[in-house]
């Protein structure tokens, strides 16, 4: 066991990299891509891209209120998180059938078509466990329940710790 644990380490904060090294910018997330299974972000500068989901209170997962990096140890680092392309892009596979939709309460109020919220993060990583600042986040809001496959909401879901999500999201898995 490390002597400090991961989560108490200090984030990064712009401006105290060496002059040699670019930040990275604001991560963009492109929406689900349902016939690929996965989501794409792209930053200026960025070199690492973790994602996560945050599954809120009341949306009838039997885990709520829980932080979890989008990552899936039966495929290749290409598919998890982790390094970008040269001009800062990554794609991740988002196996939410698996994750999510098995967490799932069997007698959750409004049944198994019922809204089932989560908050999706893509964030820049300066290396393994340690994220750029939230700042450089992108948020979006899907739900995985009430379609075939998950429908991103215009009305973003609060409540999250944006520094709690940006961890899971940054998290080795190795």
């Amino acid at each position: 066991m490390p002597a400090t644990p991961y989560e108490n380490l200090g984030l990064a904060p712009a401006g105290t990299c060496s002059t040699s090294y670019r930040y990275p910018g604001k991560a963009t997330l492109q929406p689900f891509a349902p016939e690929t299974q996965t989501f794409t972000a792209t930053a200026d500068h960025a070199v690492n891209m973790g994602f996560a989901v945050w599954t809120p209170p009341g949306q009838g997962f039997k885990d709520e209120n829980t932080y979890q990096q989008i990552y899936n140890d039966t495929r290749t680092p290409a598919d998890n998180p982790g390094m970008t392309t040269p001009d800062g892009a990554k794609s991740v596979a988002w196996s939410y059938h698996g994750s999510l939709l098995k967490n799932l309460r069997p007698g959750r109020p409004g049944g198994a078509s019922a809204p089932a919220r989560v908050v999706v993060m893509a964030i820049p990583c300066i290396a393994d466990n340690l994220p750029a600042d939230v700042t450089t986040a992108a948020v979006a809001t899907y739900d995985i329940a009430s379609a075939e496959r998950p429908v991103r909401q215009p009305k973003p879901v609060t409540g999250y710790d944006p520094v709690q999500l940006s961890r899971a999201a940054c998290q080795a898995n190795t």
